[in-house]
């Protein structure tokens, strides 16, 4: 991607799922890419006990995991053990 190139994203969500859509341009309409992308949480707990005295500290942080159509499938692949040309991706419109 160039640095100076405009994006243009539309953001959809599909049940857990945000489906971005991104084209270059201002009505972004060229050179269209779609990405899937989860929202998730990750964080960190410690804890102690010092003389029947307890303590715990967490933190939890939003983290957000895109995947191309591409590596949609490739991780696809790796699951069924199949080739990733062998897999069609089919919209499920609920």
């Amino acid at each position: 991607m160039v640095e100076n190139e405009g994006y243009v994203c539309r953001r959809k969500k599909v049940g857990e799922v945000y489906e971005i859509e991104c084209g270059v341009g201002k009505e972004g309409n060229e050179q269209t890419k779609i990405l899937q992308c989860l929202l998730a949480s990750e964080g960190k707990s410690v804890g102690g006990s010092v003389f029947s005295l307890g303590g715990q500290y967490g933190k939890q942080n939003t983290a957000i995991t895109c995947f191309s159509e591409d590596e949609f499938k490739e991780e696809i692949s790796k699951k069924l053990k199949v080739n990733k040309e062998n897999i069609k991706l089919i919209e499920n419109d609920e």
